[in-house]
C-alpha cells in the first residue's frame, strides 16, 4: 500500500468516526435537556400545587370560622331566647366551643403548613433534578468533544506511523509501457529504493 492510499483511509476512517462521535453526543445532549425540560416543567406544576394547597386550605378556614359563628352565633340566640344572660353554664359552653374551634384552627395550620412544605420539597427535587440534568448535557457536550479531540490525535498517530514507515525510501515503478502491465520484458515490477546509509 502506498503513503497516499493509506493517509487517505485513515483520515476517511477519522472522519466517519468522528461524525458518529458528535452525532452520539448530540442525542446525548438533546435526551439530557429533554429531561431538563420536564423536570422545570414538574418544578413549576408543583409551584402552582404549592398555590392551590393555601388556596384551598384558606377555604377551609373561612368554612370553620363560618361554623364557629353560627355556634357563638346560636348559643347567644338561644341563651338570649330563654332570659338568659351570657354567665355560668352559657359562657362555659362558649368557651368550650371556642377552645374546640382553637385546637381545629392549630391542626388546620399544621396541616397546611406539612402539605405546602412537602410540595415545597417535591419542586425543589425536579429543580435538582433539572440542574443535573443539565450537568449532565454539559459534561456529555466536554466528553464528546475530548473524544473526537482523541480521535484526531489517533489519527495523527497513525499518519505519523504511516510516514516514519515509508520515509525510509522511495517507491519507483518500471514497466516498458504496457498499459495492462505486462510488457516484452515481463511484469510490471514495483521497486523500493533504500537510500539510507547502513
Amino acid at each position: 500500500m502506498c503513503l497516499p492510499a493509506a493517509a487517505i483511509l485513515t483520515a476517511v476512517s477519522t472522519g466517519i468516526g468522528m461524525i458518529a462521535q458528535h452525532q452520539q453526543t448530540k442525542a446525548q445532549i438533546s435526551m439530557y435537556n429533554a429531561q431538563a425540560q420536564a423536570a422545570e416543567a414538574n418544578k413549576r406544576i408543583s409551584d402552582r400545587k404549592q398555590e392551590q394547597i393555601a388556596m384551598q386550605q384558606l377555604q377551609e378556614r373561612d368554612k370553620m370560622d363560618n361554623r364557629m359563628k353560627l355556634v357563638a352565633g346560636t348559643n347567644a340566640a338561644e341563651a338570649g331566647a330563654g332570659g338568659l344572660q351570657m354567665a355560668g353554664s352559657p359562657l362555659q359552653l362558649m368557651a368550650s366551643s371556642y377552645d374546640e374551634y382553637n385546637k381545629d384552627i392549630y391542626n388546620w395550620e399544621q396541616n397546611k403548613n406539612n402539605a405546602i412544605y412537602n410540595e415545597y420539597l417535591n419542586g425543589m427535587n425536579y429543580q435538582n433534578e433539572a440542574n443535573a440534568a443539565r450537568a449532565s448535557a454539559k459534561n456529555a457536550r466536554r466528553q464528546g468533544n475530548l473524544a473526537m479531540v482523541g480521535s484526531i490525535l489517533g489519527a495523527a498517530s497513525s499518519m505519523y506511523g504511516i510516514k516514519q514507515q515509508y520515509a525510509g525510501g522511495k517507491m519507483t515503478t518500471i514497466y516498458g509501457g504496457d498499459p495492462v502491465g505486462y510488457t516484452d520484458k515481463g511484469p510490471v515490477v514495483t521497486v523500493k529504493r533504500d537510500y539510507k546509509m547502513r
